[in-house]
């Protein structure tokens, strides 16, 4: 089985695959500058195993591709290829979640499913103290954010209608 690996990892990889007792050989190792990375080719079971198993631990060691020496499958092809936009979607989502709660720190709000800060929205849209209650008790009841969003939403909603502005 052929890896390619980021050249820059190629230290990291091979002092791990040594401190295992896996020594690679020099013969074992192609190097391909320009595109800065390196093949390593290991044919030998136990040191596959050891290689596979510090791969799947040093998520740092960035393995661009592993090759075996037939084609892959389409069917491999389509996995690969899935996972690495799995992966890309959910890195994506925590960068959109991240920026958005900076976007509520600066604006001073804590998160709209605070329960202070419903009860003070409450309050301010004069709708009183018994709604601010009930929906406070709904938010505690909510345990997906997908409840609480809906929760957030009805209130919304009742919020409207109880000062005579929906449909406006």
């Amino acid at each position: 089985m052929i890896f390619k690996i980021k050249s820059e990892d190629k230290a990291a990889f091979l002092n791990r695959m040594e401190k295992q007792g896996e020594t690679i050989s020099s013969e074992q190792i192609k190097d391909n500058d320009l595109e800065h990375y390196f093949e390593v080719e290991i044919n030998n079971p136990k040191q596959l195993e050891t290689a596979k198993a510090i791969l799947k631990k040093s998520p740092k060691i960035n393995t661009l591709s592993e090759m075996e020496k037939k084609k892959l499958t389409k069917d491999a092809l389509k996995e690969m290829v899935r996972q690495e936009l799995q992966s890309a979607l959910l890195e994506k989502k925590k960068i959109k979640g991240e920026k958005d709660k900076k976007m509520m720190n600066e604006a001073g709000v804590g998160t709209l499913t605070d329960p202070n800060f419903i009860a003070g929205m409450a309050t301010l849209l004069g709708v009183g103290g018994t709604l601010a209650t009930a929906l406070i008790r709904s938010l505690m009841q909510a345990k997906t954010p997908e409840e609480k969003a809906n929760v957030i939403s009805k209130a919304a909603g009742a919020i409207e209608k109880a000062k005579g502005t929906q449909d406006m």
